[in-house]
C-alpha cells in the first residue's frame, strides 16, 4: 500500500479536525459524513495533489458527485481539481474523458487544470493555489474543500533505492510482474511502478499471475518464458449521482476493456448495485478465502456475448 504526505501541504496537518476539510482517507468516517448537513454550500471544492499512477484519481469525481447529489438546493457549484502533474482532460482514456466532461457540463462543475494548491487557511476558508504554468498565485473562497494529498512510499522502499526506480516505485516488468534485475522479488499494488491505475480490481488481477509465475518458477521450470502476463487491467468505478454509476475498465495504453458491455461509458443502475452491494460481498466472503480474482471471476464465456452490444 502507500501513504499519504499530510506534510506536503502548509498547515495541512494543522486542520484534520475541521468537518469543512476532508480526506479520502475519512470518507466514510462520520466527520466527513456530518458534512452533507452543509445544504448551501456555495463553492464545493475537491482537489488532487496525486500523479496519475495513484489510485485516488478516481475518486475525486465520486466524491463531489456523491456530495453535490445530496446537496439539494439548486445553486451553484464548483469543482477546482489540482494534480501535481498538469492534464489537459478529464480522465486518461478517451471515450471515458468525453463521457465524463459532459457530466460535469451537466452538473455545472468548472474543472480548473494546471493548479496546484500550496496551503489552506482553515479560519478564512480560503485555499491558495499556484498555477503550474505560469507561476501565478490565486487565492479562493471555499464553502466545502476535499483534498487528496500526494502518496507516500513506505520507509522499507525508501531505505531500499537498489531496488525501485526513480520515483522511488518497486522496479518491476509490467507484465510478469517480476522485479527487472532481482529475480527473488515480485511485486504487484500500489508500490508498485506499473502503469496502470492502482485500485482493487487491478490487484486482484494482478495476483494470479504473480502466483502463477512463481509457481512456474520454484517448480523448476525455469524463469526465461514464464506462462502468465498482466495486461494492465484496471477498473475505476465513478458515482455520478442519481443512483448511477459508470464502471470504468481499461488495460495498458489507455485501451478499453469492458467486462459486461462497450458502452460502459453510460452510468447505470446496475454499476451502481453491483458496486455498492455486490462488490462489498465479494470483498468480505470470496477474498479471504481466495475463491475471488476479481474480473476473472466474473468473465465466463457467456458474458463475452454482450461486449458488442
Amino acid at each position: 500500500m502507500t501513504l499519504i504526505k499530510l506534510k506536503a501541504l502548509k498547515k495541512l496537518q494543522m486542520i484534520l479536525s475541521v468537518l469543512q476539510v476532508l480526506f479520502m482517507i475519512i470518507i466514510m468516517c462520520q466527520n466527513s459524513m456530518n458534512c452533507v448537513e452543509i445544504s448551501e454550500a456555495e463553492k464545493l471544492y475537491s482537489l488532487s495533489l496525486i500523479d496519475l499512477r495513484n489510485n485516488l484519481g478516481f475518486l475525486i469525481r465520486l466524491f463531489i458527485w456523491q456530495k453535490i447529489d445530496l446537496i439539494k438546493k439548486e445553486q451553484e457549484r464548483k469543482l477546482l481539481q489540482n494534480q501535481e502533474k498538469a492534464v489537459d482532460y478529464a480522465f486518461p482514456q478517451p471515450k471515458y474523458a468525453e463521457a465524463l466532461e459532459k457530466i460535469q457540463k451537466q452538473k455545472n462543475i468548472n474543472v480548473y487544470k494546471s493548479s496546484n494548491l500550496i496551503e489552506v487557511n482553515k479560519n478564512n476558508r480560503k485555499a491558495t493555489f499556484q498555477n503550474m504554468k505560469t507561476g501565478e498565485i490565486q487565492e479562493i473562497d471555499f464553502d466545502l474543500i476535499h483534498i487528496v494529498p500526494p502518496p507516500k512510499l513506505p520507509k522499507f522502499l525508501q531505505d531500499s533505492p537498489q531496488i525501485v526506480d526513480q520515483q522511488g516505485y518497486l522496479d518491476i516488468d509490467e507484465y510478469t510482474l517480476r522485479h527487472k534485475k532481482y529475480k527473488n522479488i515480485w511485486g504487484i499494488g500500489d508500490c508498485s511502478n506499473i502503469p496502470t491505475s492502482k485500485t482493487m480490481a487491478a490487484i486482484f488481477s494482478q495476483t494470479p499471475v504473480v502466483v502463477d509465475n512463481l509457481y512456474h518458477v520454484l517448480s523448476g521450470k525455469g524463469d526465461q518464458q514464464l506462462p502468465s502476463n498482466y495486461d494492465g487491467y484496471t477498473c475505476c468505478p465513478i458515482f455520478v449521482g442519481n443512483g448511477k454509476l459508470m464502471l470504468i475498465e481499461y488495460k495498458y495504453g489507455y485501451i478499453a476493456n469492458e467486462t459486461f458491455m462497450a458502452h460502459q461509458e453510460i452510468p447505470s443502475q446496475f454499476f451502481y448495485k453491483l458496486k455498492k452491494d455486490f462488490f462489498p460481498w465479494a470483498y468480505w466472503n470470496l477474498v479471504p478465502k481466495g475463491v475471488w480474482h476479481g474480473r476473472k471471476a466474473i468473465l465466463p464465456a457467456f458474458t463475452k456475448a454482450f461486449t458488442s452490444i
